[in-house]
């Protein structure tokens, strides 16, 4: 997912909190927040020098003040500046929060957990989890936004498994299962068909009689 793209989707998902949001779609849009604020906390700061420096100016050359100095046309653009400022970061926030919702749910974790970031360093604990991949396959909020499955077996069972299992894992979510019949055989090795019946087992003979003489 691209610069664009995650910016659009983290629009069109405004307040959704449902679902899951990859790194990508996280990232982009916590950059696009974080340039867009930059750029108007500059707005702010270049409008407050404007509209100050000329009366410390003043100030600092003769020491008085005139009485109207702080009419509308010094505090009215910071005002405005000031006010566009609080709006935006107001915007902001719900969408903000909602991608942050679904990355956490893309890793299996419940979007609670964003409320550790109220505690001191658990801003560092959410950016621990923004930086770790989708959880593999669908969970409980939804697929895979990557639309990749789950890998089948998992690594620590992997040696358990026969390859035709390996190759076709069972679920809604990996495809049809094989049927016995189209396990594949072992070279060499006979089918059930052609496996030799096994006989019965023979009685044991009777003991010799313990009276009897030779």
């Amino acid at each position: 997912m691209g610069f664009v793209e995650a910016v659009r989707t983290g629009f069109s998902k405004y307040v959704d909190f449902d679902g899951r949001a990859r790194r990508s779609e996280y990232w982009w849009w916590a950059l696009f927040q974080g340039l867009l604020l930059v750029v108007l906390q500059a707005i702010v700061i270049i409008t407050v020098f404007i509209a100050f420096v000329p009366l410390l100016t003043q100030v600092a050359a003769d020491g008085t003040l005139e009485p109207d100095a702080f009419g509308a046309t010094v505090w009215l653009p910071v005002a405005i500046t000031w006010a566009l400022l609080a709006i935006v970061q107001l915007g902001l926030l719900l969408p903000g929060l909602a991608v942050s919702v679904r990355r956490l749910h893309d890793m299996g974790r419940s979007g609670w957990w964003y409320w550790i970031s109220a505690v001191p360093g658990g801003s560092i604990v959410l950016i621990v989890f923004a930086v770790q991949d989708s959880h593999p396959g669908p969970n409980e909020y939804g697929e895979n936004p990557k639309g990749i499955a789950a890998a089948w077996p998992p690594a620590p069972y992997a040696a358990a498994y026969p390859a035709p299992y390996a190759a076709a894992p069972t679920g809604p979510a990996y495809g049809p299962v094989p049927t016995p019949g189209a396990l594949a055989v072992e070279p060499g090795r006979p089918t059930a068909s052609a496996a030799p019946p096994i006989p019965p087992p023979t009685p044991p003979a009777a003991p010799p009689d313990a009276g009897a003489r030779p």
